[in-house]
């Protein structure tokens, strides 16, 4: 059946959350470089406590996000997104202004971001969701290329600015400008108008079913099943790296936030190229392919930066190249993205998504805390390398053929959770 939706290009709705996207991830890449420096600066904070603030900003997606994948599928996706907007944006201003008044410890940090993170995992699972309410699947893949590039301008922009702000007017005002985008794109959510298609719940169907129904799917899929498993791997060792990163890069390659910030920035400069080449990477490798060698080239940049020496005419510039590399992370994140929206029914595209963000991003938050712990336990460099070297795990998973052998995304859903349809797959 032909769908009634606009071409992207026509699309008003998708401009609205394009842009609103646009503006918040400017900001929450401000509060990635800000947030750690404060706890640094503000709290004497170690190797250890960083890694404590990184789990309970990420652990929700632990805890709650199954349980909001069944949630979210029997309701309106975008007003639970304006209220985990605004709900974000408060929170930020709480702990920018307890800093500011000295009252803020290690204890009160990690409970806000606590609540932080459920705002998180409600947007993303409700998010992830609504793009193919919203566009065509025939557009889904240049609706996530867009939507990924520019997420590489706001971290460009945001790392930046994050640096900046911390270096000149301390991080609670970093953060304060964070909040600031969040209702922006409250706002640009407010102005749009979807009719979103609820799919009711079977009468006396519990949450627990729900919840269940959602893993299975999953894990009868060999496609979600390989991408799923990739990416906590990846979220996992390489959110202990970037977890130890700010604290190396004070304690020990003694560099100031703004130049934490501005090498931080080169990430979004590789992400802008492989942006630019990821519609031709794929077509001349394959959809999977193209997947495998982005996740080969963001491991050797992740692990190259525990290797990077301190004190060294070549430190800053190293660190430079090593972040623009691991930017080609954005080849495998359009694919990724596109190829679960293309294979699950509407149905189960909230459920599809909690499972997805609940191990991979569940994943992430004990890789934070056990970076913490590993760097206290053998120093942070051979911590950072350690994880970089583990890294090559999420290669090694993506080889598979339900992943490898698949040349062209799909455009169309299967009616049943079977795995992928031959016409994406090689022939």
């Amino acid at each position: 059946m032909t769908e009634e939706r606009p071409a992207l290009n026509q699309n008003t709705n998708f401009h609205k959350l394009w842009a609103g996207q646009s503006i918040s991830l400017v900001g929450i890449n401000v509060t990635y470089v800000a947030l750690p420096l404060l706890a640094i600066y503000a709290i004497d904070a170690g190797a250890f406590e960083v890694g404590l603030i990184t789990l309970a900003e990420t652990v929700p997606y632990l805890l709650v996000t199954l349980w909001a994948g069944a949630w979210i599928d029997g309701r309106r996706r975008i007003p639970v997104m304006l209220f985990a907007d605004l709900s974000r944006g408060a929170i930020l201003v709480a702990v920018a202004v307890l800093t500011l008044l000295g009252m803020v410890n290690l204890e009160i940090i990690v409970g806000l971001m606590l609540f932080y993170g459920v705002g998180s995992v409600l947007f993303e699972v409700a998010y992830y969701a609504v793009v193919p309410s919203i566009v065509r699947r025939s557009d889904l893949m240049r609706a996530n290329s867009r939507l990924q590039t520019s997420g590489s301008f706001a971290l460009l922009a945001g790392t930046n600015i994050g640096g900046v702000l911390t270096q000149v007017v301390t991080a609670p005002f970093a953060l304060i400008v964070d909040a600031f985008t969040f209702v922006a794109s409250a706002v640009s959510l407010r102005w749009m108008r979807v009719q979103e298609t609820i799919q009711p719940a079977t009468p006396g169907e519990s949450r627990r079913r729900q919840i269940w129904e959602g893993l299975r799917y999953v894990a009868r899929q060999p496609v979600l099943r390989s991408l799923t498993l990739s990416s906590a791997l990846y979220n996992f060792f390489t959110t202990g790296v970037m977890t130890l990163f700010p604290v190396f890069a004070v304690r020990t390659l003694e560099l100031n936030a703004a130049t934490i910030g501005f090498v931080q920035s080169f990430g979004a400069i590789g992400a802008a190229l492989g942006a630019l080449l990821a519609t031709r990477m794929i077509a001349a490798l394959g959809a999977g392919s193209s997947y495998i060698w982005a996740k080969g080239l963001a491991w050797a940049s992740v692990l190259s930066l525990g290797l990077i020496p301190a004190h060294s005419p070549v430190t800053v510039a190293a660190l430079v190249v090593a972040f623009s590399v691991s930017g080609m992370l954005i080849v495998s994140n359009v694919v990724g993205i596109t190829l679960r929206q293309a294979v699950t029914n509407d149905q189960m595209l909230g459920r599809m998504t909690a499972t997805y963000k609940f191990i991979s991003y569940g994943a992430q938050s004990l890789g934070g805390f056990g970076a913490g712990l590993a760097g206290e336990l053998f120093g942070l460099r051979a911590a950072m390398v350690g994880g970089g070297i583990l890294l090559i795990t999420t290669v090694l998973v993506a080889l598979v053929p339900a992943v490898r052998t698949v040349r062209e995304l799909p455009t169309e859903v299967p009616d049943e959770p079977t795995p992928t349809p031959a016409a994406a797959a090689t022939k």
